[in-house]
């Protein structure tokens, strides 16, 4: 594939924020994997499902619940204090979201080479290609909002519980 052609597909793939994943992806290939993404930082799981990548997004958050019963068993088993908690919880916290910001553009170009992988593998003609490009990637506004709607009533909801 033509270096061309390549910007054509990362162009459609990426949509809007073409100029900045272009760039990350160029890192990418040049052997940069690690860059920082500041809204996986602080937004991972709404990032994953804003950005289509819903198995991440699932893993994100089976991860944060898994991540959670550890700490109630934790704190059930040795009777520990609220300080204590509330520290190693919002230290946690912090070292997971350092986690996702560091990793996020890497899980994201992988999930780019699959998608265009399989894209290029499936059909030759290249306005189908382009069409299959523009589907696979771009952003996806209903599945992050959908996740903040469940995301604020399960909030509403632990707040007025009792």
């Amino acid at each position: 594939m033509t270096e061309r052609r390549l910007e054509k597909y990362l162009q459609v793939y990426f949509q809007a924020e073409s100029n900045y994943y272009s760039y990350v992806y160029l890192r990418y290939l040049n052997g940069k994997k690690i860059t920082f993404n500041l809204m996986a930082f602080f937004i991972g799981f709404f990032w994953m499902l804003y950005r289509k990548l819903y198995v991440q997004g699932l893993i994100y958050i089976l991860t944060v619940v898994l991540m959670f019963f550890g700490w109630q068993f934790l704190i059930k088993k040795y009777q520990l204090e609220d300080q204590v908690v509330l520290y190693a919880f919002y230290g946690m916290n912090l070292l997971f979201s350092l986690f996702t910001g560091f990793v996020g553009n890497y899980i994201y170009m992988r999930h780019m080479e699959k998608n265009l992988e399989a894209v290029l593998v499936k059909t030759a003609n290249e306005e189908e290609r382009i069409a299959q490009l523009n589907k696979k990637g771009g952003v996806s506004v209903l599945s992050f909002f959908i996740a903040l709607l469940f995301w604020l009533f399960y909030m509403y909801k632990v707040n007025n519980a009792g």
